[in-house]
């Protein structure tokens, strides 16, 4: 029955549907439940990892900035399963709207600690972003939607530093060290993908490229989250250490919870 409804909402969007697809060359061919199988199912380590920090903030009692962080994260990939599920251009704002909000999120963690006036960034920056969401909605940017996302994230990058180095704890710096390898791993990753993408077929191993990216993409967000979670921790004074599930995973463990009279958010 999943199948029959699935075919024929294909079917009825197939007129919609994107004339570029992201380099599965078996796509349809795995399963009539996703276009691009491996595209599609490689978003669930993202989601997993997102939930597992969105888990530990609840715990551990972080502001809640950092639990919109994770879940807005989670929902970058729920989004991305769904275009890559479907290939329909509108679908394909499942995913990019969600990545510009956390993108905006990323700006108000790194910068609210040294804002003066703390309830004016939040002001700022929820009705640009729902501006942005409606604009992007309706007109379907592509290069203005790339353009605008680099721009997010050039911001968010001297903040990062100024963070690092004032970082001295090992661990700590070692998420950082992680997170700049996962990121520029999916840079490069992205590239060769796009190089190889219409000779994949040829190869005698089709490499997955965007399937590996998403992989790259999902632990380049969990550890940056972490590293950040770990600098605000120690900016409240709430003793944070790195700690790791299965001597893996790295997370964030506090010794000192915050208390209601700590800055709120």
């Amino acid at each position: 029955m999943a199948v029959y409804i699935i075919g024929l909402l294909r079917h009825h969007l197939q007129d919609k549907a994107l004339q570029r697809h992201w380099c599965d060359p078996r796509r349809e061919k795995l399963t009539p439940l996703a276009i691009e199988m491996y595209n599609s199912v490689s978003n669930l380590p993202g989601i997993v990892l997102s939930l597992i920090g969105l888990v530990n903030t609840i715990h551990q009692r972080f502001e809640r900035r950092f639990f919109i962080l994770h879940f807005t994260s989670v929902v970058v990939g729920i989004g991305s399963i769904i275009m890559q599920c479907t290939l329909v251009y509108k679908q394909q704002q499942n995913d990019e709207i969600p990545m510009v909000w956390v993108m905006l999120v990323y700006i108000y963690v790194l910068y609210s600690p040294g804002w003066n006036h703390k309830v004016s960034m939040p002001t700022l920056l929820v009705p640009y972003g729902a501006i942005f969401s409606v604009l992007h909605n309706h007109y379907q940017f592509v290069t203005g939607f790339q353009l605008h996302y680099m721009l997010l994230a050039l911001l968010c990058a001297p903040q990062i530093y100024r963070y690092y180095t004032a970082t001295t704890n090992i661990k700590a710096r070692r998420l950082a060290h992680q997170y700049l390898f996962c990121f520029f791993s999916t840079i490069t990753c992205w590239y060769f993908d796009q190089i190889l993408c219409n000779r994949q077929s040829t190869l005698p191993i089709e490499p997955e490229g965007h399937a590996i990216f998403h992989i790259l993409n999902g632990l380049n967000s969990y550890f940056g989250n972490m590293f950040l979670q770990y600098c605000r921790a120690q900016q409240l004074g709430m003793s944070p250490h790195i700690k790791y599930i299965a001597g893996m995973l790295p997370y964030v463990k506090v010794v000192s919870y915050l208390t209601p009279t700590k800055e709120p958010g």
